[in-house]
């Protein structure tokens, strides 16, 4: 039986997407996402980086549409990844995107 593991997250893109085929075609890119709260000393400003792989079948296409900058929203779920090097063990939680959604893209005038 498969526990429960989804996550959904609006943010900004950081930089633009890339594609890597390794071992199968893939988009990888960062958000951005932040929250402001009120602490103990006035408002808190909270952001947050999140690595997000998408596997999807219109890769080639929607990797263009993912610039810097851009809002995306992503349903997904968290992949922790293991390894050890000669530095020893690590240890990373990336978000597997299972449906993206780009928001408008809005001018500044």
């Amino acid at each position: 039986m498969n526990q429960l593991n989804q996550i959904i997250l609006e943010g900004i893109a950081v930089d633009n997407a890339v594609t890597v085929e390794i071992p199968s075609l893939k988009i990888l890119f960062t958000v951005e996402t932040s929250r402001t709260y009120k602490g103990t000393d006035g408002t808190v400003k909270e952001v947050s980086y999140f690595d997000v792989e998408y596997y999807g079948f219109n890769v080639k296409d929607l990797v263009s549409e993912i610039t810097k900058g851009r809002t995306i929203r992503i349903v997904g779920r968290l992949k922790q990844n293991c390894w050890s090097d000669s530095n020893g063990e690590h240890s990373k939680v990336s978000v597997i995107a299972e449906h993206l959604e780009l928001k408008p893209i809005t001018k500044v005038d």
